[in-house]
């Protein structure tokens, strides 16, 4: 083991980089250097190429073990040094950085370190290398920077106040871990993995904690918590951010490449709390998976996704906000939300063959939009205070099926001009205000087995056939007629088949005198099913004499 001997003879000398480096440059095979308690401060930085480097370290020894006492080795940037980093290893192998605090002095530099690798703590860039159990803190951009090859390892360092980023893996890099490290205060990201121009895959993060990235200094300032970053067309596979927390910032986990694609994200069983933005997003991810996740905000979206994305799965999560704080699918592509607890928030829904599929959403509502198609909303629990004119579901797309859903709000289902061809069966709108709203003149839609109303009213003209067939003549086949009929021993389906309507004419169905249907001009062969129980009164007015009436049932 080659020993720097004490802190005071090297605090002392001028040349306290210099004895560093020589004992590195002295390990050609490899080795060990402990750096013993005391402060180094760091006035020239000689490593590496024009611009300099670093302060210490090497571009061309391997497999060296460099650690000191703790917090209580302290290599400081001496005043204006503005060096890349305080440690630097270019290129070699096998490093294990451990047990030394780093202090940036960034409030001494006169460099921005807006470009290039400029004014960090330690930058490490080979294979099979490990930074553990280090105090980094105020450097003027980043303070951890590892990548260039494969292996890496961030452990259960603290970081705390850089400018830009806290913890930055960089491509190419493959089979990497970042785990059990504290970020606190950052301006820009508290743990990014970066994609670059290279590839980076299969990289764990695992139980780290940011908080306070809003530190506002950052030449970048995105604010956010852990981001996944595939840039510059590069790509990044593989990714599992998990049972992290991040505290604060305007995004708290994002996998968003800027021209780049990330491909198999997981994104699972962390806690989010107070972000102002979104708390987890996605953009330009095919394959992102957001599962199991605590997310407790205040404002902005709980979690984003965007037309870029496809296949999304957002799953058992425990979502806690305000009405406004939706999940927001933006047009993606074949996302499946399913089995998630959204208290306070609801859901805000576009694009193509998205399932929304048994959830539990209280206080606000799921809204399927224009530019939602071949869409499924089923085995959901979606309430809103029936007293507060809020919406349970509203549909404004074609080609969606809504099934099997217990809902209560003050319109059970508030069904758009776009939503064509609808199924709606085997819901339950029990204590909604009413069950139907909105609806106009779409085309193809079907209500079969819904459960809404359930009064008991007066047995009115029974009519009772051998056919489940009825078709009603509309006597004078005039628009203003009423056809009356009272199920009797068992439950019926009473399906209304439209004839040909005139422009203005509404057609009306009650059932025990409560409106569940008004549309105004709709269109022909539009299919209507309602179920109703022994001694309910069913009631439709307004018909031609084209409308067919279909009774099934026991």
């Amino acid at each position: 083991m080659q020993d720097c001997s004490t802190g005071q003879i090297l605090f002392h000398s001028a040349n306290a980089a210099a004895v560093i480096n020589d004992a590195i440059s002295n390990l050609t095979s490899g080795g060990k250097i402990l750096i013993k308690a005391g402060t180094y401060t760091f006035t020239t930085a000689t490593i590496g190429s024009s611009p300099n480097f670093a302060a210490i370290g090497t571009t061309t020894v391997a497999n060296i073990e460099l650690y000191g006492e703790g917090n209580a080795t302290v290599l400081t940037e001496g005043s204006n040094l503005n060096a890349a980093a305080v440690i630097g290893v270019n290129g070699p192998s096998g490093w294990y950085i451990h047990d030394l605090q780093i202090n940036g002095a960034r409030s001494q530099q006169s460099a921005s370190g807006a470009t290039g690798w400029g004014l960090d703590g330690i930058w490490v860039s080979g294979n099979d290398e490990t930074i553990e159990h280090c105090y980094v803190h105020d450097d003027k951009t980043f303070g951890i920077v590892v990548g260039g090859g494969s292996n890496e390892q961030i452990l259960y360092n603290w970081v705390l106040n850089n400018n830009a980023n806290g913890i930055q893996l960089n491509p190419p890099s493959e089979g990497s871990v970042i785990q059990g490290n504290i970020v606190n205060g950052a301006s820009d990201v508290g743990i990014s993995i970066s994609g670059g121009t290279t590839p980076i895959s299969s990289v764990l993060c695992y139980g780290n904690t940011v908080e306070n990235v809003n530190l506002g200094v950052s030449p970048f300032g995105l604010n956010t918590g852990m981001d996944i970053l595939a840039g510059d067309n590069g790509v990044a596979t593989s990714i599992t951010v998990s049972m992290n927390q991040v505290y604060g910032g305007k995004v708290g986990i994002d996998s968003a490449p800027f021209g780049g694609t990330n491909l198999g994200i997981l994104i699972s069983d962390n806690a989010v709390h107070s972000t102002t933005s979104n708390a987890i997003m996605g953009s330009a991810t095919n394959g992102l998976s957001i599962s199991g996740n605590l997310i407790d905000i205040s404002s902005g979206y709980s979690v984003q996704v965007y037309s870029s994305d496809a296949d999304v799965a957002i799953s058992g999560n425990q979502i806690y906000g305000n009405i406004a704080d939706f999940i927001d699918t933006n047009t993606a592509a074949n996302v499946l939300i399913s089995g998630n607890q959204l208290e306070g928030t609801g859901a805000y829904i576009s694009g193509a063959s998205v399932q929304f599929v048994d959830n539990t959403v209280t206080g606000a509502g799921v809204a399927l939009n224009a530019g939602t198609s071949n869409s499924l909303v089923t085995g959901n629990y979606i309430y809103t205070n029936p007293s507060n004119y809020q919406l349970g579901l509203y549909v404004d797309g074609p080609l969606t099926t809504v099934s099997n859903n217990r809902i209560v709000s003050y319109s059970g289902i508030y069904i758009d001009s776009g939503a064509t061809y609808l199924s709606v069966q085997g819901n339950d709108f029990r204590g909604c205000s009413q069950i139907f709203g909105g609806i106009q003149t779409q085309t193809g839609l079907i209500f079969l087995n819904n459960k809404g109303y359930n009064p008991r009213g007066k047995i009115v003209s029974p009519f009772v056939s051998s056919s489940d067939t009825i078709l009603d003549s509309g006597s004078a086949a005039t628009l203003v007629n009423a056809t009356t009929m009272t199920v009797w021993e068992s439950p019926k389906i009473i399906t209304v088949i439209t004839g040909n309507y005139t422009s203005a004419y509404t057609l009306v169905i009650q059932i025990d005198g409560t409106q569940v249907l008004s549309i105004t001009n709709p269109a022909a062969n539009s299919v209507y099913s309602f179920q109703l129980q022994p001694g309910e009164t069913f009631y439709c007015q307004y018909h031609t004499s084209q409308t067919t009436f279909v009774v099934s049932g026991e």
